[in-house]
């Protein structure tokens, strides 16, 4: 009987620990397309493959990632709440819901601006980085960098 207690409680501890590894990286219900929650979408594609990836960082700091058409979303680990919300109040500072700029050249990154029922998509990419306004790459880069980063410290 004792042996198999033994046997349990490693068996409970061998689940434990596989349930826990799982949602450190989980599939969301989060859908950017079903969502009133304000979010930015960055990203990058184009090149050889086409290949889009987008990370929708969401005003309570919670971040998902998203690879080519696939609907499924990972979970990332999250950024500081007050990092989004600064980068939505300079989204709205600089009134980049009504800036129009589309020149994504062979391989481009991207912003896009989630706030209410209103989005806006502003791409660059090639030699058009020198043409886009600097907040965006500014917003962009920041954002990529910390979520690069929080990839990065897992692995």
């Amino acid at each position: 009987m004792h042996l198999f207690c033994n046997i349990m409680a490693m068996l409970y501890k061998s689940l434990l620990m596989l349930l826990v590894s799982l949602s450190a990286c989980s599939v969301s219900q989060f859908n950017p397309l079903q969502t009133d929650q304000n979010f930015i979408t960055i990203g990058s594609g184009g090149g050889f493959s086409g290949i889009e990836t987008q990370y929708h960082i969401v005003e309570t700091g919670q971040v998902y990632k998203q690879v080519g058409l696939d609907s499924d979303l990972t979970h990332l680990k999250p950024v500081k709440e007050g990092t989004i919300k600064q980068a939505l109040r300079n989204c709205q500072q600089f009134e980049l819901l009504d800036y129009q700029y589309q020149n994504p050249g062979n391989t481009y990154e991207f912003l896009t601006i989630h706030h209410g029922s209103r989005s806006n998509r502003i791409v660059w990419g090639g030699k058009s980085l020198k043409e886009v306004r600097p907040v965006c790459t500014q917003i962009y880069g920041l954002l990529h960098g910390i979520i690069i980063n929080a990839e990065n410290a897992k692995n």
